[in-house]
């Protein structure tokens, strides 16, 4: 059983921290290219957002080789991230937290996953669920969390075998 642990720690971990740390993980695509920082220091902004939406590890469409039989919601992908060719992260915008979260929870029961976990309030939601060789892990937070307005859920998606 602990190495069906060790992924999803793995999982839990980076999803957390790309989406709580506003992908600050991620180098700045314009120090990788020499350009110094994207960010007008003279002004008191906060353009992380702007630095995400720009960042060239990062994808606003399903990752290059995410598995088809993953179901996936209705929502705008914000951005995403194949992290191995076992792992991918995706973060969308969200229309409500706590009915969005419902309707993931119920789109994975109904296509047969086994819900692992499955916690929700107004402020949070993480839920986990497996199928076969996969296992997702759905964090969802509340608009205060987010670099974009409203609330938001990273999906990270683990290929266990």
């Amino acid at each position: 059983m602990t190495t069906r642990l060790a992924p999803l720690a793995t999982a839990l971990a980076v999803a957390a921290a790309l989406l709580l740390g506003g992908c600050s993980m991620l180098p700045n695509p314009t120090e990788l290219l020499g350009g110094g920082s994207s960010r007008d220091d003279s002004s008191s902004s906060d353009n992380s957002s702007d630095d995400v939406e720009e960042n060239p590890f990062l994808d606003h469409d399903l990752p290059d080789g995410f598995p088809s039989d993953v179901p996936l919601p209705d929502l705008d992908i914000y951005f995403s991230l194949a992290v191995s060719d076992d792992s991918w992260g995706i973060t969308y915008k969200a229309d409500d937290l706590e009915d969005d979260f419902a309707d993931i929870v119920d789109q994975y029961e109904d296509d047969g996953w086994e819900t692992q976990m499955n916690n929700s309030s107004s402020d949070g939601s993480l839920g986990v669920f497996t199928k076969d060789d996969y296992t997702v892990q759905v964090l969802g937070v509340a608009d205060s969390e987010t670099d974009f307005d409203g609330p938001g859920f990273t999906f990270t998606v683990v290929r266990t075998t």
